[in-house]
């Protein structure tokens, strides 16, 4: 899908004339990206490339800088605790943004109203800037949620020991090594574009750049308490099931010596010899008896120990 877009009464309007700033491809076909390819005279590589969900965050420079790429990592929501990122870029050249994206409607539409809030204007190089702090700010916001979801496992954890709860476990860390990787790359790809807009004098890209270094920094400081945190609650999980473990050992041990008292009585008094009272009238319930006693003073003597 191709859009253009310009601004109009302070909106963002599809337009399809020459008076645009902003081309978006959502999930292009190839006959879109050949098309905008060989209009602008693009790299290939600076268009297909973000159609592979791996590719990593970071920026090119085209001949006599007429085309520039800043790619980057968003963030998106599989489950409640599970997230992965795909890539997005950012072509300036001819004065026009040019974005490129396998598919997010949200990302999109958040940009869409914070721009048209703040009422920016028809700028490509402020717009590049307030999708990448828009990208900056949903790291914050997806980790928050993810953090919701730790307090939950963590409750959860402490109170029995719920399949579920590891497997959300492992889907959050596996959120954050994702996250951590994608902010981490994205880093350079921000400071190259607050070193390049710089040059531009353009005080509204300057401030939002500004704002979203801090955005970035405070994404990448949210990742890493939440990965810390996880950690230490996939050793409290660890160490919470060893020790259930050790009492469910510890109890069954305890309850085999116990038995094995009246075992022994009754395979001692079962053998063909001679023993003392077998021709006792109570012989059976005097064996009994005996058999409770000593295993009372068992019991009594692991409770003592704490091992019952």
């Amino acid at each position: 899908m191709k859009n253009k877009y310009c601004i109009e009464d302070s909106k963002f309007k599809h337009t399809d004339n020459g008076d645009f700033f902003w081309i978006e491809l959502v999930n292009p076909s190839k006959e879109e990206i050949d098309e905008v390819i060989n209009r602008y005279g693009l790299p290939k590589d600076y268009v297909y490339s973000v159609l592979d969900d791996e590719e990593v965050p970071r920026v090119e420079v085209g001949e006599d800088e007429k085309a520039n790429l800043y790619l980057l990592s968003y963030p998106v929501q599989v489950n409640n605790c599970k997230y992965s990122t795909k890539p997005l870029s950012m072509i300036m050249v001819d004065g026009i943004l040019i974005t490129v994206s396998s598919g997010d409607s949200i990302l999109v539409h958040e940009v869409k109203e914070a721009y048209e809030k703040k009422n920016l204007g028809q700028d490509s190089e402020t717009l590049s800037a307030e999708i990448a702090w828009t990208i900056c700010s949903s790291f914050v916001r997806s980790v928050r949620k993810l953090n919701d979801s730790i307090d939950k496992i963590e409750n959860t954890v402490l109170s029995n020991s719920d399949g579920k709860a590891f497997s959300d476990m492992i889907d959050i860390q596996k959120s954050l090594i994702k996250f951590s990787m994608a902010t981490r790359e994205n880093g350079p790809v921000i400071e190259k574009m607050f070193e390049s807009y710089s040059k531009l004098k353009n005080d509204m890209a300057n401030e939002l750049l500004h704002d979203l270094q801090v955005e970035n920094k405070q994404a990448r400081v949210m990742i890493e308490e939440s990965t810390t945190i996880m950690e230490n609650l996939s050793d409290l999980y660890s160490n919470l099931i060893s020790h259930r473990l050790n009492i469910v050992m510890q109890t069954l041990t305890s309850i085999t010596i116990v038995m094995t008292v009246p075992t022994i009585i009754g395979g001692l008094w079962g053998m063909n010899v001679k023993l003392p009272i077998e021709n006792h009238p109570s012989a059976f319930w005097i064996l009994i008896l005996l058999s409770t006693v000593i295993s009372w003073y068992i019991v009594k003597m692991l409770k003592r120990r704490g091992y019952l």
